[in-house]
């Protein structure tokens, strides 16, 4: 779902998941909440362009943690301020969570203004 400026997934299991930026733009921040208990330790949520060459960023999680925590985010210091076009594909990609159930929520800003 996408409102505004705020691409929403979730939840979603661990893998790689595919979005398209609805208008030119960079990634502002993500946030990426635990939707069960433990998922496990540091797991994370990376945000790469659509080659998946580069790594934009990444919202880590901390260590025994419980349904709702909030992960970190992170840009690269290289690639952080890469810009999408409209309609490019923007990969999210969920590390491998402990169950095969497990889910994360994860919210991505998009910042129009800050393009280069």
């Amino acid at each position: 779902m996408i409102t505004d400026n705020v691409i929403c997934l979730g939840p979603v299991y661990t893998g790689t998941h595919y979005v398209q930026a609805p208008f030119a733009c960079q990634i502002g921040t993500v946030r990426a909440t635990a939707q069960d208990t433990d998922i496990g330790d540091a797991d994370t949520v990376t945000i790469k362009e659509s080659t998946g060459t580069n790594t934009i960023g990444v919202a880590t999680f901390g260590s025994d943690i419980a349904a709702g925590a909030k992960a970190t985010y992170a840009a690269n210091a290289t690639y952080g301020d890469t810009d999408f076009a409209k309609d490019e594909v923007i990969q999210v990609i969920v590390s491998a969570l402990d169950d095969p159930g497990d889910r994360v929520f994860v919210e991505i800003e998009l910042d129009p203004y800050a393009l280069s």
